[in-house]
């Protein structure tokens, strides 16, 4: 005969180790889960960047740019890109040492890492458009040239072509010229703000700054002067040696 008493006690027994083992299943996938990652705290100090020197006088590119345009520019406005990266580097070093709960770590690294692609790309496109500039007299390589007829059929196609994409960026950004080595071909970027609308891989060889900071003191609101008079005072030499290298940059893939 069955002991039912004995038969429903085994029945409870059987039922708590299979809610206990199912509990510990849980507690082991909700802390493997796919929304996150454990990692021990530890502790980092980031290197802190500095701002360098402009590469000539602030009196370079006048009558084009005024000198206090170029002062306020650089003393100002760059040294806010690195002071803001070293910030967020630092930031970085804070939220690794200190256990914080999932959602206030991730909501602060995203904040973060946002914030770095913004100050360091503002930093280095900075660098890139003093060094492009200032260049009365020179002209593009031969090779350069060549590369120029190609893909835009003159040079005088693509400075129009340049002009008006510069022209046209809604609000702040760049106008830039890259060498993509994956398509062999020069492509015109309108970068909005300092990081968007980029082609992973490329060479930046030329870049011209269209935020209002960069010309309103001297332009107002007249952007297409600026941009006329500036394009006048490429450094053709500093964009020919970076095609140079762009030619020598390795592609990631092949379209053709």
């Amino acid at each position: 005969m069955i002991d039912i008493k004995k038969s429903q006690g085994l029945m409870l027994t059987g039922g708590l180790l299979l809610g206990i083992g199912a509990l510990k299943k849980y507690q082991v996938s909700k802390k493997g889960s796919s929304n996150s990652l454990e990692a021990k705290p530890v502790k980092t100090k980031s290197y802190r960047y500095k701002l360098p020197k402009l590469p000539y006088d602030f009196k370079a590119l006048e009558p084009i740019v005024s000198a206090k345009t170029m002062e306020t520019h650089h003393n100002k406005h760059e040294e806010a890109y690195v002071n803001g990266m070293n910030q967020g580097f630092e930031s970085l070093d804070r939220v690794r040492i200190k256990n914080y709960n999932i959602y206030a770590r991730q909501g602060m690294r995203y904040s973060l890492a946002r914030n770095n692609a913004f100050n360091i790309s503002g930093a280095i496109l900075h660098e890139l458009f003093w060094r492009n500039i200032n260049g009365k007299g020179t002209k593009p390589s031969a090779e350069l040239l060549q590369q120029i007829d190609r893909d835009f059929g003159s040079l005088d196609m693509f400075m129009q072509e340049f002009f008006d994409v510069s022209k046209k960026i809604e609000g702040s950004g760049w106008g830039a010229l890259v060498y993509s080595p994956e398509l062999c071909k020069l492509v015109i970027l309108p970068i909005q703000n300092h990081e968007d609308n980029w082609i992973p891989n490329s060479e930046v060889l030329l870049v011209i700054d269209v935020w209002e900071h960069a010309y309103y003191l001297d332009y107002q609101n007249r952007r297409g002067d600026y941009l006329k008079k500036l394009m006048n005072d490429i450094n053709w030499n500093e964009v020919s040696n970076r095609y140079a290298k762009g030619l020598k940059r390795y592609p990631t893939v092949n379209f053709k």
